[in-house]
């Protein structure tokens, strides 16, 4: 299976597709979040780039088998780390503690 990850843009997209179909669909249930970003994600499935064949494949993957490619996926996604370390100068523990990145950070 080869995928990639989303883009802030890609994001946008699907949240935009969402709402399409929940305005022309009112009564039905909007198919899945996860199911979209998984469809959006996923460029081939065994060399098969048939898009209509891996949605349909998307679709039936056993529950593990997402929550599986899903984590791997959030796993390997690039960040920003916002914990620093904090030693006491006690004991010498070591503890990680949130950065407190806000506004009040760069304008006291």
């Amino acid at each position: 299976m080869i995928f990639k990850l989303l883009t802030g843009r890609d994001e946008e997209e699907i949240a935009t597709m969402q709402e399409r179909r929940r305005k022309a669909m009112p009564d039905i249930v909007v198919e899945n979040v996860i199911t979209s970003r998984l469809e959006n994600s996923i460029i081939s499935i065994d060399g098969i780039t048939d898009r209509n064949k891996m949605n349909a494949f998307i679709r039936s993957m056993p529950a593990y088998d997402s929550r599986s490619l899903r984590n791997y996926m959030s796993e390997i996604e690039p960040g920003i780390d916002m914990n620093g370390r904090l030693s006491c100068v006690k004991c010498g523990v070591e503890s990680p503690v949130p950065l407190p990145l806000g506004a009040s950070f760069f304008w006291p």
